[in-house]
């Protein structure tokens, strides 16, 4: 009885050895990553060396839409130079800000908002490190939160 005690118990010394070998294994050779991340930094750095351009051109953008219906739909062509981001499907224009869509599916949509001002209470985008530019991903599959717009 005491052999078999013994084995069972070496038995499960090697099985946690094994399993704490195999985590350790994992983490060093898995690097967990930021997808959104690394699709929206040339994007973001676009932006950053046009920062003076975005800011003119967005008011530009802003004033000659500003008798057109919310959302309107542009094309990148359509779009100054300091707009047109690396990645950019479309942009909607409204009354306080540019919407940039950089990634589109049929339930979500993800991009960056250039505001006009600061950002309003009822949005809850991430910030960036320009200024009045955040982040945003919004999905039809939830409730509309300030976490969770489109418009």
């Amino acid at each position: 009885m005491k052999t078999f005690f013994q084995i069972m118990l070496a038995l499960a010394a090697v099985l946690v050895l094994t399993a704490v070998t195999a985590g350790i294994g994992v983490l060093y050779f898995v690097q967990p990553t930021d997808l959104r991340s690394e699709w929206q930094k040339p994007a973001e750095q676009h932006m950053a060396s046009h920062l003076h351009d975005l800011q003119r051109d967005r008011d530009a953008l802003l004033k000659s839409f500003l008798s057109a219906k919310p959302s309107t739909t542009i094309k990148p062509e359509s779009l100054p130079k300091s707009l047109r981001v690396p990645g950019l499907i479309y942009a909607l224009v409204q009354r306080d800000h540019i919407t940039l869509i950089l990634y589109h599916s049929p339930d979500t949509d993800s991009g960056f908002r250039i505001w006009k001002s600061g950002m309003p209470a009822d949005f809850a985008d991430q910030a960036t490190s320009i200024p009045y530019v955040t982040r945003f991903t919004f999905c039809d599959d939830y409730p509309a939160t300030p976490a969770n717009k489109l418009e």
